[in-house]
């Protein structure tokens, strides 16, 4: 009797794990409060199972690299360690797909690193015909974004891992939307990701 008492809570606890790491990469989870949009990822080769990540970093811009630190800053909010002697290397590539003016008629831009972060930083009102009251005027809409993380184990040029991640951005404040991202990517590193809503 006392076997199967303890044959029962070993078989809890193995239930446990599985639901545990599905409720990590649940939609819940990866809610994003600067961008809306969805995310998908793939595993194209196995990461170490205990990742120590750095950020492939090739512009060293003052806004590039405070981005980057808050990028790091939402992969440690994930649990992954970030350090400078990584296992991991992630690299953030992205492009606006619109020009944020409301109209959808802008042409995609392509970003380096993280700079897309702050591709749309401040939008312009929208030319107005001289007909409509100043009250009428509505703010220009906020860009599109499309983000790719790539992640390679160091020592190899193969991707082993990528994510995808398109989203509308919804406020200002970059450094907000880099955390986010990078505690998005930190959670979900990996794993694959069915395309899921944020």
């Amino acid at each position: 009797m006392p076997d199967q008492v303890a044959h029962r809570r070993l078989r809890r606890r193995r239930l446990v794990l599985p639901l545990l790491l599905a409720i990590a990469a649940s939609p819940a989870a990866m809610a994003m409060q600067s961008c809306n949009g969805t995310v998908a990822a793939t595993a194209l080769q196995p990461i170490p199972d205990h990742p120590t990540v750095g950020l492939d970093v090739r512009d060293d811009s003052a806004d590039t690299q405070k981005l980057a630190q808050r990028f790091n800053a939402g992969l440690r909010l994930a649990g992954v360690a970030v350090g400078s002697k990584p296992n991991v290397v992630l690299y953030v590539t992205g492009s606006t797909l619109d020009d944020g003016s409301g109209r959808g008629g802008g042409s995609a831009r392509t970003y380096s690193d993280l700079s897309v972060f702050n591709s749309g930083k401040m939008p312009k009102l929208p030319p107005m015909p001289s007909e409509q009251s100043r009250g009428d005027r509505t703010p220009p809409s906020l860009p599109m974004l499309s983000i790719k993380a790539q992640a390679t184990v160091s020592g190899s040029d193969r991707v082993a891992w990528v994510a995808l991640i398109q989203c509308k951005r919804t406020g200002h404040n970059d450094g907000q939307l880099a955390t986010e991202l990078g505690q998005l990517v930190g959670g979900i590193l990996g794993k694959r990701v069915e395309n899921t809503r944020l």
